[in-house]
């Protein structure tokens, strides 16, 4: 049942040491020097104590991940977000059944604040991949889109660029479209539309990311 289900997740998270690490991370945002840098290391300890309950929890290990970047230990950092990466979104969430669609989304995640992570410091070849990724998974989302047509254009991309804003222009169109033939049904029940140019057909095929998604 839902309820036993939902027992088996509780018992496997620490949500109190996860609830005071993102506490000191937020308090250590605000702080300046010495203050700040001992927050951080409390809520990386808290993170740690909450992984050690649930090793597979990737939500936890990208949080952990991000503050440690944020204390300087880049590659304590990078092991942290390769290891949420490589788990599987079903044991992730301890089900021993096929994965459920909100995994997808843990899955779009850990991909794009890695690539964020990647991008800060410069690792550009890298970045792009996990980007592309995330984009692959959510090809819907304008602000993803926009930030990716950013990274390119910053490095003098200007073709992979453009074809990112386009995306988000195009889903932008969309969207304004859908709204307006919701407001005519409002306005004119029971009256007909034909919807069918409303279908959102990608301006890509898989081919345009093949080299990105390859292991």
């Amino acid at each position: 049942t839902d309820v036993v289900e939902l027992d088996v997740r509780i018992k496997h998270m620490n949500i109190v040491a996860q609830a005071q690490a993102h506490a000191l991370k937020a308090t250590a945002l605000v702080r300046i020097g010495h203050n700040k840098q001992r927050l951080l290391r409390m809520s990386a300890a808290k993170f740690r104590a909450a992984l050690s309950d649930n090793p597979l929890d990737r939500a936890t290990l990208c949080a952990l991940a991000h503050t440690l970047d944020l204390l300087g230990e880049f590659d304590d950092a990078d092991r942290c977000y390769t290891r949420a990466i490589t788990l599987d979104a079903a044991a992730s969430a301890n089900k021993p059944h096929a994965a459920e669609p909100g995994d997808a989304l843990d899955d779009f995640n850990v991909m794009f604040n890695y690539a964020l992570f990647l991008e800060k410091h410069h690792l550009y070849d890298k970045a792009e991949t996990y980007f592309f990724k995330s984009f692959y998974m959510n090809p819907n989302d304008t602000a993803l889109s926009q930030h990716i047509g950013d990274f390119f254009s910053k490095q003098g991309k200007t073709k992979e660029a453009q074809m990112f804003y386009d995306f988000a222009s195009t889903r932008v169109q969309v969207v304004v479209e859908e709204v307006w033939q919701n407001e005519r049904r409002l306005f004119f029940p029971g009256a007909s539309f034909d919807a069918k140019h409303l279908v959102h057909v990608p301006p890509w095929s898989d081919a345009d990311f093949a080299p990105a998604l390859e292991p």
